[in-house]
């Protein structure tokens, strides 16, 4: 199934979880898009309805708090398979939920689904979107999900590459973020000279799709309605590291 090629495996599993309603693991370093992909994943599924998205990014106190709200509020609409439209449930930073906390889910779903009379293999196909988040060693975070009973519900893990080893996409995804700064801050900035592209192509992207979220973010900020983003534009260290590209 498409072996030796990352990007290849990337693209069939994203597409995977579009067609059909697996429970994903999106896995990847810090500000590489896992919840920017978490979005794709639902606008594409012809079969969802809403995306409800829940946060683990807090302190430990609120987390059984949080799970409560959300098993009183959701979780008869998960098990309930009878309804061909469902909600897409996007759980962010999983890593940080307490292995209490992440058991109690996990009973909480398979005691609902035993009573909705929903089969083992039914329960792998909810519509559940989690994130994780993993250094640059390949390490979770936190918690070792890896060796949890819960890991099971989730048959499809998409490790979503970082920004650097995603060059070939780079267009495409400054012309997403530039629409999506636009809507946000009113603009009307109409895309990117060629020079700028490049200068993008180049950079390593430390800090991943968050750090190009931001770059693009300022330069709409010193760009005007109706023009390009140009390399006048952009910060000092993309400034720099062109000019290092260049003279070598």
């Amino acid at each position: 199934m498409m072996k030796g090629n990352k990007n290849n495996d990337f693209d069939y599993k994203l597409a995977l979880a579009t067609i059909e309603p697996f429970n994903v693991i999106l896995e990847g370093e810090s500000g590489a898009g896992k919840e920017y992909f978490a979005k794709l994943i639902h606008k594409r599924r012809s079969w969802a309805k809403d995306l409800i998205v829940i946060d683990w990014e807090c302190d430990y106190h609120n987390q059984p708090k949080i799970l409560d709200n959300f098993l009183k509020d959701n979780l008869q609409r998960i098990t309930d398979l009878a309804d061909g439209q469902r909600n897409t449930y996007f759980l962010r930073r999983i890593d940080l939920l307490d292995l209490s906390i992440h058991m109690k889910l996990f009973e909480a779903l398979r005691e609902e689904a035993k009573r909705g009379a929903t089969s083992k293999n039914q329960l792998y196909r909810l519509g559940l979107i989690y994130s994780w988040e993993k250094t640059r060693n390949g390490r979770v975070q936190y918690n070792n999900l890896s060796f949890s009973s819960f890991r099971e519900l989730f048959p499809l893990t998409i490790e979503v590459p970082p920004l650097r080893e995603r060059r070939k996409e780079i267009h495409s995804i400054s012309y997403s973020i530039l629409h999506s700064v636009n809507q946000k801050q009113n603009r009307k900035v109409v895309g990117f000279s060629e020079e700028s592209i490049e200068m993008f192509s180049r950079y390593s992207w430390p800090n991943n799709l968050d750090e190009f979220e931001s770059e693009i973010e300022r330069a709409v900020a010193l760009t005007r309605d109706y023009d390009v983003i140009k390399p006048q534009v952009l910060s000092k260290k993309l400034v720099q590291n062109h000019v290092l590209f260049m003279t070598t």
